[in-house]
């Protein structure tokens, strides 16, 4: 595992992969300065608030807007986002597991620094939780009528599964988040689990 500040200012993206290519992945997005915007855990349970429920209804919502993707696992937390989501092959079919470019290594990566000049490619895994993103700070700034206020920090993390396994330890990891919210609460932590 990682911490914000161990990988901040590192390069984040994996040289020369296409994130725009069917595969599996999972995310984490946290909030701006990790606040804890998106409800409490009580009793090792997450309990939303309608902050918390504005993300996970505009995720759940994601498919009906991206044909491209699938949905696994997640969990919204007070002041992050865990995930697993798919990007599908635009041919007929279905994405598996997304393999890396060398099949020993496990790539642990964030998203780029924001450029007005940088184009993303519309199906691309960058442009997908930009999207996300945005939509959830526009309903949330809406209901808070504070047009400025931010909610995300502008990196999300990204691991590409690159099996079965990892594909379990990860959903295991999502599912028992909650109840380990007290252990970590002070250091979010990102990447694949061990």
């Amino acid at each position: 595992m990682f911490s914000w500040e161990e990988i901040g200012r590192k390069n984040p993206r994996l040289r020369g992969y296409d994130y725009a290519k069917p595969g599996t992945y999972f995310i984490t997005i946290c909030t701006w300065e990790n606040r804890e915007i998106f409800g409490d855990i009580r009793d090792g349970i997450m309990i939303l608030n309608p902050l918390g429920i504005i993300a996970r209804d505009d995720w759940i919502a994601l498919p009906s807007r991206r044909k491209n993707i699938a949905l696994d696992e997640y969990v919204v937390m007070p002041n992050h986002f865990h995930a697993i989501i798919r990007i599908l092959d635009t041919e007929p079919g279905d994405a598996s597991i997304a393999p890396t470019p060398h099949t020993n290594v496990r790539a642990t990566l964030a998203s780029p620094p924001r450029s007005r000049k940088s184009k993303l490619h519309p199906n691309s895994l960058g442009s997908i939780i930009g999207g996300f993103k945005s939509g959830v700070t526009r309903q949330i700034r809406k209901i808070t009528q504070r047009s400025t206020l931010p909610i995300w920090h502008w990196r999300y993390y990204d691991s590409i599964v690159k099996d079965d396994d990892s594909l379990e330890n990860i959903r295991q990891y999502i599912r028992n988040n909650p109840k380990k919210w007290h252990q970590d609460r002070n250091t979010t932590k990102i990447g694949i689990p061990e």
